[in-house]
This record gives C-alpha cells, structure tokens and sequence, in this order.
C-alpha cells in the first residue's frame, strides 16, 4: 500500500516497461484489509493512492483501470435488483464511499445476471 500511496515503485515499473495498461484489481480489497476500522485513515490513503494513479496516467500516457465492488443502498430502495445512479428500481453505491467516487473520471458498470432457460 505504502508504494501506491507514494507511487515511486509503480511510475518506476510503468517507464522501465513502456506500459500502456496499469490494472489494480480490487483497491476495495486493499484498502479494507489494512484498515479495518480506521476510516479516516483509509481514506486519506485512498485520495493519495488515486492521485499517483492520476499522475502516474498523465505522465506514461497510459490508461489506469482500477476494479472496485458495489454495495446495496439501502436508504435509496433495498437490493432486490442491482441498478447504478438511477438506472433500474435498487439502486446499488460503489463500495469504497463518497471520496473515492470523486476521484474515478470515467466509470465503467459491469452486471452479472442470470439468464432463465428458454
């Protein structure tokens, strides 16, 4: 976590092999299992991780594609279907809070259901 706060190792990494693509699949993961119950803490981590990922982006000219899982919200209507901002009846909240769905500049909604025999 420390090297993608600070972003030294990534940037190093990302110039030494030319990168077009950086995929960190599930920050969520990360962020919950090295601060589990110190909110604030996590998310100052997260506004610093997203802001190297940022320059890290802008400087190698690559694309940074990070995973995040969604939560049900249940103060806007229940989860007895997914939705996301407003599409659909359950509408469903990225899991990681208000902060870090400011730092994300282009959101991508991937939905796994369940198709009934025909």
């Amino acid at each position: 976590l420390e090297r993608l706060s600070d972003g030294e190792a990534i940037e190093s990494r990302a110039g030494e092999a030319k990168a077009e693509l950086l995929i960190l699949d599930s920050i969520a993961a990360l962020a919950r299992a090295d601060f589990a119950g110190r909110v604030v803490d996590r998310q100052a981590w997260l506004a610093t991780a997203a802001a190297s990922l940022k320059r890290i982006a802008s400087r190698h000219k690559l694309v940074a594609v990070v995973t995040n899982h969604v939560i049900a919200d249940f103060s806007r209507g229940g989860c007895s279907g997914l939705s996301f901002y407003g599409r659909g009846a359950d509408p469903v909240s990225p899991a990681l809070g208000l902060l870090w769905s400011h730092c994300v500049t282009t959101r991508c909604f991937l939905e796994k259901r369940q198709v009934d025999p025909p």
